[in-house]
């Protein structure tokens, strides 16, 4: 499933992300990103440096909600040796994807995957690194925190859940400042009524917490969009 910045409410009682099939949406929507092309490679860079391994090592990626696999192609890039497992519910996202990845073939596979009751594909682990890019935001509370558990069941010990999502201000004051901020940065779209779902940083960090993750922190944030997540104990 890929659920992202911009996303609008779909059909009521549609399944969050799965308006995302339509191939006219997710191409306006790569076109979008591709037009913060620049921003969005500091934020992959900082995730990838986030990442507890070599360079050489031979790690397991899954992304969650990859759509054309911007997360995924970051890690890729920077570990020669790696290999990933891609997530979404967008036949259209996955075709995008696979000609972005071309460079890649051979180290990653997609996985058509509706993730709207935060569960993931149990059999597909373990992963040494689970990475998710403006996907988890509008899953509902109960949802996100079973994604957490679930993450955390498929990583191995020392690996690590990296999330670069966009969550709820703390304040409406906030919430109204940081939706202008962003439309003005071009993102189009803040924390505003369409993302009704949204929940504060702490909420999130207090569900990794729950999930067993350790190291639990915000890494990086600029208004409403926020790099965070844990570390799964060494053996």
């Amino acid at each position: 499933m890929h659920m992202n910045e911009g996303t609008q409410a779909g059909v009521p009682g549609e399944r969050p992300g799965h308006h995302w099939r339509d191939p006219d949406r997710a191409r306006e929507y790569v076109q979008r990103m591709d037009a913060l092309a620049e921003e969005r490679h500091r934020q992959f860079e900082l995730l990838v440096r986030l990442l507890p391994y070599p360079r050489d090592a031979a790690i397991r990626v899954l992304d969650i909600g990859a759509g054309h696999g911007a997360a995924a192609a970051a890690v890729l890039a920077a570990y020669p040796r790696a290999r990933a497992l891609l997530l979404d519910i967008s036949p259209a996202m996955i075709e995008l994807g696979r000609e972005r990845l071309a460079c890649f073939a051979g180290r990653y596979r997609y996985l058509e995957w509706d993730f709207a009751d935060g569960s993931l594909p149990q059999g597909e682990g373990p992963f040494q690194v689970v990475v998710s890019s403006l996907a988890i935001h509008h899953l509902p509370a109960e949802a996100t925190r079973r994604l957490y558990r679930e993450a955390r069941s498929l990583l191995a010990p020392g690996g690590c859940f990296l999330n670069l999502d966009i969550v709820a201000a703390p304040t409406p004051a906030l919430e109204e400042l940081y939706r202008r901020l962003a439309e003005e940065g071009g993102w189009s779209s803040g924390p505003s009524g369409r993302h009704s779902r949204l929940h504060e940083l702490g909420q999130h960090l207090e569900w990794l917490r729950e999930a067993g993750f350790a190291e639990v922190d915000r890494y990086w944030k600029q208004w409403h969009l926020a790099l965070f997540g844990g570390f799964v104990p060494g053996a």
